[in-house]
């Protein structure tokens, strides 16, 4: 079953598709979080296909949109990955008071998968932890942009100036000093349960070692965290045969895990 979902924080409405076994008194679920400029569909419908091949194992999940994307309240020129973080704390809640929801897990992709990672940490209790292509350092992604400013710097009078395009994406200032914020804290520990990351071997958006540097991390944490690269694959695994490895991949950590 699956049903459209609202919840709030602190700067308006959220919302989501929930996705659940009907037949089942209690089960595992499964929060994703969505990556920059993306949404809760996200490319190739890959997140709505992530929910359709957990829910054949009896896992819930629930697909949301960040602030100021997708269907949710907010611009996108008004939102920090800070602002993330705390919606996706959020979403964990909600998705917590589910009948029926005995764990929750998180899963992420691209920059979403460093929010998800973050929001392990902050959050109890987070049982499995999936990464896809994920962001480890946001500065290092953005700096060439943002920093040495190849980003075209909109010359428009009012409210868009001194902001930034980014593919039809307007940055603002809170996003840039929150960025700088986040480069200085150590996040980076905390989560201890079992992970998986995978990334695509020829992904030009965020490079492969970001995925060495999460395993590296998790496990110095003491976390038991494996890895997949898949052959060829780009930064959205945007082949038939890339998606199924992933889902795939997915599917049986999750089963695993979550057993």
């Amino acid at each position: 079953m699956e049903k459209q979902i609202a919840f709030r924080n602190k700067n308006g409405m959220l919302y989501g598709m929930w996705h659940y076994p009907e037949n089942k008194k209690s089960f595992p679920a499964v929060v994703t979080c969505h990556g920059f400029t993306g949404n809760k569909v996200e490319s190739h419908q890959f997140f709505v296909k992530l929910s359709h091949e957990l829910l054949s194992i009896g896992v819930a999940s629930l697909r949301f949109d960040f602030r100021g994307s997708g269907e949710s309240n907010g611009t996108f020129d008004n939102m920090t990955l800070s602002d993330e973080i705390s919606d996706a704390l959020k979403a964990v809640d909600f998705t917590r008071k589910q009948k029926g929801v005995k764990n929750v897990s998180l899963q992420g992709f691209s920059m979403g998968g460093y929010v998800a990672f973050n929001t392990a940490n902050k959050a109890k209790n987070i049982k499995a932890l999936v990464l896809w292509a994920p962001v480890y350092d946001p500065y290092e992604i953005f700096k060439e942009k943002l920093i040495q400013k190849r980003v075209m710097l909109i010359k428009t009078p009012g409210k868009l100036k001194n902001y930034y395009d980014q593919a039809g994406e307007v940055i603002g200032k809170r996003f840039i000093t929150d960025l700088k914020k986040l480069k200085k804290i150590d996040n980076l520990d905390g989560f201890k349960n079992s992970a998986l990351i995978i990334h695509g071997e020829q992904d030009t958006v965020v490079p492969l070692t970001h995925a060495f540097k999460y395993v590296n991390q998790l496990k110095s944490n003491g976390s038991n965290c494996s890895m997949t690269i898949i052959k060829d694959a780009n930064h959205t695994f945007a082949s038939y045969n890339w998606e199924k490895q992933v889902l795939e991949k997915t599917k049986i950590f999750i089963k695993k895990e979550l057993r």
